[in-house]
């Protein structure tokens, strides 16, 4: 029962964070969407399927049983675009903090400019900005930190709050080297779900995928539930700020699944706030090594390891996908780079390998009914997707949206767009939609119904143009006419 509570909990916690900023779209799954039975469901599964690793993991001294995963500090390399990109993301923090309408004589564009040149110091028109705007504060051959903070107190920002923590920030990007975060390695289903973050985000989208659990848009977002529903993987991944608790379930930086059982890891695709990547990256090597650690100090393994790539590895293993398994197989592609771990104790002195292929994930779980899913599905089962949805009374079919026209008995039917646009024109007698079968064009009018026009138009005997019944002048002849022939041609009776 103690378990079951932690991880409710905890999906309590990514009910209410993950959600939390999105945008209005007709793709977003909403929190509202998703039903108690889901969670329900999560828990059970949960519980059930990752006993293994569990039991494990708990083994370690930073075992953390309320969000049931390991903290792993790691010590990073830094990319050029990586520090660029966060060099910009500082500067436009300390920009921020301006007040331009305080009387500091300067303009918003020119200063911009010129304080981009702390983020890329080859643009020459940047430092021409930085030059003009702050004559006193650039020298050639003056350390860059003091021209910043000297223009940062030109501009009234130095005393501000929180500036000297971008300062200090950006300070430490001028002499990249390394960077120290913590690794999250994870079988919190809540961390499963929120694996890649959400999309439609009024912050800005940043690490969406296929996975992000609140869109419709793609069907592998049931591998997330997926993940959770197998006795063999772990996610490991790293934050925006790590401070600050929504950023655990909205605003990862980095993720990646790493599979294990009876010694022997698969490291499926990094994915980062660029996207996935299909590099053997310093990054991939460091996360790799901090897993295959904290696995030999819980499984009582020497921290040894075989490692090669996982696409046509010469030990013949394989790591299958279960049939109903629902999500992205990333680490079946080449150009992925999954990397194979085998731990030394299970390779013979021939070098060949003692291993048996597994499986990873499992049928995903439905976020209405929390009955699992088959690999055709979304997040949603059909009856509970349909639920939600309309039906086209043409074409009968499920749809988002429906309109009202109207069949050849004047009835009432909704249609979806496809079939209105396809099957169905616009009466000019009412402004309705009616079968196309059944229009007629009249001239002088438009396009109606057979129907309206037997019941409401005349034509003119004169000019042959159709009009309103109540509009037409009856002559003496007789003789039905529009009012143009009307008071053309005779007086009226």
């Amino acid at each position: 029962m103690e378990l079951e509570n932690t991880i409710k909990a905890e999906l309590n916690q990514f009910h209410k964070h993950y959600f939390s900023h999105m945008e209005n779209s007709c793709e977003a799954v909403t929190r509202d969407q998703i039903e108690p039975a889901f969670y329900s469901s999560v828990t059970t599964t949960a519980i059930r399927k990752k006993d293994a690793l569990r039991t494990m993991l708990s083994k370690h001294p930073a075992w953390d049983e309320e969000h049931q995963m390991v903290a792993v500090p790691v010590l990073v390399d830094l990319d050029e675009e990586e520090v660029t990109k966060r060099k910009f993301e500082l500067i436009g923090e300390i920009y921020d903090l301006i007040d331009f309408e305080e009387p500091c004589n300067k303009n918003r564009g020119c200063t911009w400019d010129a304080i981009r040149w702390f983020c890329r110091e080859e643009e020459d028109c940047w430092l021409d900005a930085l030059k003009k705007e702050f004559p006193k504060q650039y020298h050639e051959g003056k350390k860059i930190t003091r021209i910043m903070r000297g223009c940062c107190k030109e501009l009234g920002i130095d005393k501000k709050e929180g500036f000297e923590k971008l300062f200090a920030e950006f300070a430490d990007l001028l002499t990249p080297k390394t960077k120290k975060e913590n690794l999250y390695i994870s079988i919190n289903p809540a961390h499963f779900l929120s694996m890649s973050n959400p999309k439609y985000d009024d912050r800005g989208w940043m690490m969406t995928s296929c996975h992000s659990f609140n869109s419709t848009e793609y069907r592998y977002n049931n591998g997330c539930t997926g993940y959770i529903n197998d006795d063999c993987t772990m996610i490991a991944f790293t934050v925006a700020d790590e401070k600050n608790e929504e950023t655990f379930f909205n605003r990862k930086t980095s993720r990646q699944l790493f599979m294990y059982k009876d010694g022997v890891i698969v490291q499926s695709r990094l994915y980062n706030t660029s996207g996935g990547t299909n590099s053997n990256s310093a990054r991939v090597k460091t996360y790799r090594e901090a897993v295959q650690k904290v696995i030999s100090e819980c499984a009582d393994l020497p921290n040894k390891w075989k490692t090669v790539s996982y696409k046509d590895n010469d030990y013949g293993f394989d790591l299958y996908a279960d049939d109903e398994f629902g999500g992205y197989t990333d680490w079946t592609y080449r150009e992925f780079n999954a990397k194979l771990s085998i731990n030394k104790t299970l390779i013979d002195e021939n070098g060949r390998a003692n291993i048996n292929d597994f499986t990873a994930g499992g049928a995903g779980i439905c976020a209405g009914c929390g009955e699992y899913l088959i690999d055709s599905d979304g997040i949603f089962c059909e009856g509970c997707m349909n639920e939600s949805r309309c039906f086209c009374e043409c074409c009968e079919e499920y749809c988002e949206e429906t309109y009202t026209a109207y069949d050849e008995n004047d009835d009432p039917v909704e249609v979806c767009r496809d079939c209105l646009e396809e099957n169905y024109f616009l009466s000019d007698y009412d402004n309705e939609y009616y079968p196309t079968s059944i229009m007629v064009e009249l001239d002088g009018v438009g396009v109606v119904t057979e129907s309206q026009r037997d019941e409401h138009y005349v034509e003119c005997e004169c000019c042959g143009d159709w009009i309103l019944e109540r509009n037409s002048y009856l002559h003496e002849d007789p003789e039905t006419r529009c009012h143009y022939c009307n008071i053309t041609n005779a007086e009226v009776m």
